[in-house]
C-alpha cells in the first residue's frame, strides 16, 4: 500500500540529493584532492543529486496535476513564483561578484539560457539545470494532457531515450561538441535530460496507477540499465542508469515496510524543506570560504589521511554555511514568493 503522508520520502530524498550536491562541490575547494580513487569516485557521483531532484520534480509535477489544480497558467504562475525569484536574486548577486554584466544575464531572466551554448551556465554556478526544469514546466502540461497511464509513460520514456541517443550520436557525427563548452553543452540540454524526467513520469503512475506485473517492468528496466553499464552500451547512458535506480528507491520508500525508511528523518525533511535556496546559496558560501581563507586548513600537500579530514571539515563548513543562509532566504524569499503566486491566481480569478 502506497504511503501517501504528504509524499514525505520526497522531501526527505530533496534532502539528500542536495547532501549529494554539496559533497561533490566541497571536492571544489582543492584543484586537486590527493585521496584514493575509489573514494574520489564516490564523491564524484554527488553530482547525480542533479538527476534526483528531476526525477522527483517530474514526479511531483504529475503528482499535482492529477490531484489538484491541472489548468496551465495557475500551474505556471505557481511554477514561475516557485522558481524565478530566488533565482533572479541569484542572478543579480553571482553577475555583481563575477563582474560578468554581458554575458547572458537576459537569458536567464528569460529562463531562455538552456538553449544557449555560451549561456547555459554562464552566470549562476549550476543554473544549468535551473534553466532545463523551467522549459520542463512549460512542457509539462502538454505531457500530462497525452499520458495518461503507465504504458504511455513508458513509450513516452523509449522515445526521449532513443531520441536523446540519436541527438548525441547525430551531434558526434557532426563534430559540433569538439571544443569543451559545447560537449558540457549536450550533456546539460535538455534532450540529455528529458529522459530523466520522464523516469519520474513512469515512477508516478508506476505508484499511483500501476497495472499487473508492474515490479516484473521496473526490474527489467533496472537490471537492463545495470547491464548496458557493464556492457558499456550508450543507450543507457550514466546519469540514465543513476536516475532508474533512484526510481527504484522512491517506488520502495513509496510503499510500506520499505527498509530504505531510514532516509525520511526530521534532518533530510528539513533539508529537503530548503533544498532549493540550499542549490543556489553553496556557491556563494564557497566563494566567501575562499575568499577569507576559511577552508583548507591542512595547507596543499599533505598525507592522505590529513586530505581527508581536510575535505570533511571543508564539506561541514560549506553545508552548514549553506543552510544557515538558505534558512533565512526561505522564510525571506521562497515562502513570501509562492504566496505572492499564489495570491495573483486568485486576483486574476483563476482560484478554484
Amino acid at each position: 500500500m502506497v504511503n501517501q503522508n504528504r509524499l514525505s520520502y520526497l522531501d526527505a530524498l530533496r534532502g539528500v540529493a542536495v547532501i549529494m550536491v554539496l559533497m561533490v562541490h566541497a571536492m571544489q575547494f582543492k584543484e586537486q584532492l590527493h585521496l584514493p580513487s575509489s573514494l574520489l569516485n564516490i564523491l564524484d557521483g554527488g553530482k547525480f543529486g542533479v538527476q534526483l531532484f528531476f526525477v522527483i520534480s517530474s514526479f511531483t509535477i504529475f503528482y499535482t496535476l492529477d490531484n489538484g489544480d491541472n489548468r496551465t497558467i495557475p500551474f505556471l504562475i505557481r511554477r514561475f513564483f516557485r522558481i524565478a525569484p530566488l533565482y533572479y536574486v541569484a542572478v543579480i548577486f553571482y553577475t555583481v561578484i563575477g563582474n560578468n554584466y554581458n554575458n547572458g544575464v537576459w537569458a536567464n531572466v528569460f529562463f531562455v539560457h538552456g538553449f544557449s551554448i555560451h549561456y547555459i551556465n554562464s552566470i549562476v554556478p549550476g543554473g544549468w539545470s535551473i534553466g532545463i526544469e523551467m522549459l520542463f514546466y512549460v512542457l509539462a502540461p502538454v505531457l500530462f494532457k497525452y499520458i495518461k497511464n503507465t504504458n504511455g509513460a513508458l513509450i513516452f520514456f523509449m522515445i526521449t531515450l532513443i531520441g536523446s541517443f540519436g541527438l548525441i550520436y547525430l551531434v558526434k557525427f557532426l563534430r559540433l561538441d569538439t571544443a569543451s563548452e559545447a560537449a558540457s553543452y549536450f550533456y546539460f540540454w535538455l534532450p540529455n535530460q528529458l529522459p530523466i524526467f520522464s523516469i519520474g513520469i513512469v515512477l508516478y503512475f508506476s505508484i499511483f496507477k500501476p497495472f499487473n506485473n508492474l515490479q516484473s517492468v521496473l526490474f527489467l528496466l533496472m537490471s537492463i540499465a545495470l547491464l548496458s553499464v557493464l556492457a558499456q552500451l550508450s543507450l543507457f547512458r550514466v546519469h540514465i542508469v543513476v536516475s532508474i535506480l533512484f526510481a527504484g528507491i522512491i517506488w520502495l520508500l513509496a510503499n510500506s515496510g520499505s527498509k530504505f525508511t531510514f532516509l525520511i528523518n526530521n534532518f533530510t525533511l528539513f533539508l529537503g524543506k530548503i533544498s532549493y535556496s540550499i542549490y543556489l546559496v553553496q556557491y556563494a558560501m564557497m566563494h566567501f570560504f575562499k575568499s577569507f581563507n576559511l577552508c583548507n586548513f591542512f595547507g596543499q600537500n599533505i598525507p592522505v589521511w590529513k586530505e581527508l579530514i581536510n575535505y570533511v571539515v571543508n564539506f561541514f563548513l560549506l553545508s552548514i554555511g549553506s543552510v544557515a543562509v538558505s534558512y533565512l532566504l526561505f522564510h525571506l524569499i521562497e515562502k513570501p514568493s509562492q504566496s505572492m503566486g499564489r495570491f495573483l491566481i486568485k486576483r486574476i480569478g483563476y482560484s478554484k
